[in-house]
């Protein structure tokens, strides 16, 4: 799990205030990916709104057919 520097700054979340928050950390990118999961159509746990958040995170119809395989 990682995160392009942008759309990180744009949903980082930091439970640590002191803690430096870095987009290709992994730990550090779960919450952002969630916030950003939610405001593209997952929060209501449909599985059209989380195929619709899944590729506004990656632009491949690919990447949301391997993902709602999974």
């Amino acid at each position: 799990m990682q995160f392009l520097p942008a759309p990180f700054a744009q949903y980082a979340v930091s439970p640590t205030p002191s803690h430096p928050l870095g987009p290709y950390d992994p730990a550090d990118a779960i919450y952002p990916a969630a916030a950003m999961l939610c405001a593209q159509g997952a929060r209501g746990g449909s599985p059209v709104g989380i195929e619709q958040a899944v590729f506004a995170y990656n632009h491949a119809q690919w990447y949301v057919t391997d993902v709602m395989s999974w």
